[in-house]
């Protein structure tokens, strides 16, 4: 009998790791993130694209305004991604942030995606990072972030955990309550396929074929 256990929705202390779609659990007991080891850059689209959909477990690249990575630096070796995009509508930014302009002073945080070897605790440092430089150099005022707490299982068995966005709440980010009830068509390989994406490649009659 196969026993799955998800620590991030049991002890807010594990934080959440990948390496080709593979998830494991790094502890502040392990020794924690030393600042000083690592650095954060801004990257070019291309490899930011490969980065994530190597790495996270959704395998996609979703829209990429800005990109961010994490760098070891002796190694001089990329580590970690973060991904600022537009959001599926205006509205996704807009009602959270009525007085700020859609895609330009606020996006969506779509990716955040560390290696296993990064040490834990290392995300709310990069985001804070991120985030920052995105205020200061491109006038970023507001951040909307989601967190999917249900998992997935794939027909090998492989289960893509969900997680509670702890690191959301170790920043101090507001909680507003969730997003609107919807359908997701799932893919055999546990991935999610987006209405809009069906639509758009195959026609409005794409989604409708798929849940049949």
């Amino acid at each position: 009998m196969a026993v799955f256990e998800q620590p991030s929705l049991f002890d807010d202390q594990a934080c959440q790791r990948w390496r080709r779609r593979q998830q494991s659990w790094r502890h502040p007991d392990e020794g924690g993130f030393d600042a000083l080891r690592y650095e954060t850059v801004e990257l070019d689209y291309k490899s930011a694209q490969a980065f994530v959909t190597e790495h996270h477990y959704s395998g996609r690249f979703s829209s990429a305004v800005l990109r961010y990575g994490v760098v070891e630096k002796d190694a001089c070796r990329l580590v970690g991604v973060l991904v600022l995009g537009n959001g599926m509508t205006p509205a996704v930014l807009r009602n959270p942030f009525p007085h700020l302009i859609p895609h330009r002073q606020s996006l969506e945080l779509s990716r955040l995606v560390l290696l296993d070897e990064v040490p834990a605790n290392a995300e709310s440092w990069f985001v804070a990072r991120s985030l920052s430089h995105a205020a200061r150099e491109y006038g970023l005022r507001g951040v909307v972030m989601y967190s999917d707490p249900n998992s997935r299982c794939t027909p090998s068995g492989l289960i893509l955990p969900g997680h509670l966005g702890i690191v959301y709440q170790a920043m101090g980010c507001w909680y507003v309550g969730t997003s609107k009830p919807r359908f997701e068509d799932h893919l055999p390989d546990g991935t999610v396929l987006p209405e809009r994406a069906a639509s758009i490649s195959c026609g409005t009659g794409a989604v409708v074929t798929v849940r049949q």
